[in-house]
């Protein structure tokens, strides 16, 4: 996607997670396919948070980070270091991990880590019709076949790969914040959605 538009819509999904945040809600599960396009009556696509199937008040959260069908709660791919660990009790940051994810994604067609994409999962699926019958198959087929490990292992062990090695044309500046969004350490990254906006508009 084109910087300029990438980073529009970032800026305007991160004003909604400040408002999910001021009433004490984590989502868990922020992605691309959770924020929807909202066409304007002048014609502008404004970004809307939805899915709040895993969004939890702090002081109710509960549970574990597996579902009794052992599939971790949110989306891997997009899921901070610290859900992986402890899902119950991931607080503001974790979703400032996933949106700065969303933003990696926007500006490359992939991850912060060497892992197959949607799209290359859904062509390896319908090439391999006889050895994989589902997305999950055909995950762990290209996984076996690039000798990858667990993407839960990838992203707790895993250095990220510079968002500027996947696209060139990135400013440093941008690549900066960015890298910021995504850090493992929680202390390191930004530790509200205003912090993460007003960063993004200095570099508009």
């Amino acid at each position: 996607m084109n910087p300029d538009l990438a980073v529009q819509y970032i800026i305007e999904t991160l004003k909604g997670l400040e408002c999910i945040h001021a009433h004490n809600i984590v989502h868990r599960d922020l992605k691309p396919a959770n924020i929807l396009l909202k066409e304007e009556g002048n014609g502008k696509l404004i970004p809307i948070i939805t899915d709040f199937g895993l969004a939890k008040k702090y002081s109710d959260a509960g549970g574990s980070l597996m579902t009794q069908a052992n599939v971790g709660m949110g989306t891997i791919m997009y899921m901070s270091p610290e859900q992986i660990k402890d899902a119950r009790s991931v607080r503001e940051p974790a979703d400032i991990y996933s949106t700065g994810v969303i933003l990696y994604y926007l500006l490359t067609g992939k991850y912060p880590y060497h892992f197959p994409t949607q799209r290359e999962i859904d062509r390896f699926l319908s090439q391999n019709r006889s050895m994989a019958k589902n997305k999950r198959e055909a995950l762990d087929l290209l996984l076996l076949q690039e000798g990858m490990k667990s993407p839960y292992v990838i992203i707790l062990t895993q250095e990220q790969i510079p968002i500027r090695k996947r696209n060139p044309a990135i400013s440093s500046t941008l690549a900066t914040v960015v890298h910021r969004a995504i850090k493992k350490e929680i202390s390191e990254r930004y530790q509200s959605a205003k912090e993460f906006r007003h960063a993004l508009e200095n570099v508009v």
